[in-house]
């Protein structure tokens, strides 16, 4: 007969598997671009971890690793604030730290860092704070040169250049995302090849080399269509609009906005179908077609205002007087 003491064992096991499995299914949901599915999930493997005893305190951080990461990811598509993943990352790191788990505690960190990058993203240019972000990854960084992990340093190399990016320092987000790309390539890691690929391809067109942009542009949106990162793909297809935009393709660049706010109004995602709507917008007013760029920027402020997306609603309000400018 089984003692208490093998009985507790069998629980936790079964939790840690349960747990493993809701984590997978939520990053799944995740990529699909099926964010309220996900959000039902953590919810019940949050309310699991807060009611049982037995579940481990490597699984308790590891879960909370996953849901720090839906809702990171949550701020740049369903426009959430930062402070609710920042808070679940900060238990997942005292429990990580507790049990002395240190490439779960760089993930964390690694993490964290990228909800203090999304959330600069959605903050005011003049407000965005990228350096506290910056921390973190040269942190996650350290920690995994020390322990020569190939797959994080290529992801932490990455975060960094987009700092740098977003930042202004095109030369120094080129090279960081070259170092990155060469080591992904190695590595195989796919997924962030493809964001490499794009966040590549933006820094390049900052160069004035659009032709070599549209093809960092080109293989990162097909790699992503092919290995369906939905969730990803209506700002892969603005990017790609812009580019066509500046390369003065007007109607192929349209082509792409419509196809992101398709897709991004069909998954439910209220940050990139505003700002597909905004870039519909502007490309009206590039091609003297005020009226119809009023139209665009309406809808997008009707949107900002109904999920509460204020940082939006500033420029929602700017692309307006533009437009009813132009009528006038």
């Amino acid at each position: 007969m089984f003692n208490q003491k093998q009985n507790q064992e069998i629980i936790t096991e079964q939790y840690t598997f349960l747990l493993q499995n809701l984590s997978d299914l939520i990053i799944s949901y995740l990529f699909q671009g099926k964010l309220h599915q996900a959000h039902q999930l953590l919810e019940k493997g949050m309310q699991l971890i807060k009611e049982e005893t037995g579940v481990s305190p490597q699984s308790r951080s590891s879960f909370l690793l996953h849901a720090g990461i839906l809702q990171a990811k949550s701020i740049i598509y369903l426009g959430h604030k930062a402070a609710t993943a920042l808070a679940t990352l900060s238990r997942a790191r005292e429990l990580a730290e507790t049990i002395d788990d240190e490439k779960l505690l760089i993930n964390i960190i690694d993490w964290t860092g990228q909800a203090l990058y999304f959330q600069a993203l959605n903050t005011h240019e003049d407000e965005a704070d990228f350096q506290t972000s910056l921390q973190h990854f040269n942190d996650a960084l350290d920690r995994r040169q020390q322990s020569n992990d190939a797959w994080g340093i290529c992801e932490s190399i990455f975060n960094i250049g987009r700092v740098h990016q977003n930042s202004g320092d095109n030369s120094q987000a080129y090279t960081h995302f070259a170092k990155a790309l060469e080591i992904a390539e190695v590595q195989n890691h796919q997924i962030l090849m493809a964001e490499i690929l794009l966040h590549l391809g933006v820094c390049i067109q900052e160069m004035g080399k659009l032709e070599e942009a549209r093809s960092s542009l080109m293989l990162g949106m097909t790699m992503r269509e092919e290995l369906n990162i939905r969730v990803d793909l209506p700002f892969t297809y603005m990017n790609m609009g812009d580019l066509e935009q500046v390369m003065t393709n007007m109607e192929q660049a349209e082509l792409y906005y419509r196809k992101a706010a398709m897709l991004a109004q069909e998954m439910e995602l209220p940050i990139p179908y505003i700002f597909a709507l905004l870039s519909i917008g502007y490309l009206h007013l590039a091609r003297e077609q005020p009226t119809r760029a009023l139209a665009s920027f309406e809808t997008a402020r009707h949107m900002a205002t109904r999920h509460s997306v204020s940082y939006v609603l500033a420029v929602t309000s700017i692309a307006q007087t533009e437009a009813r400018t132009r009528i006038s």
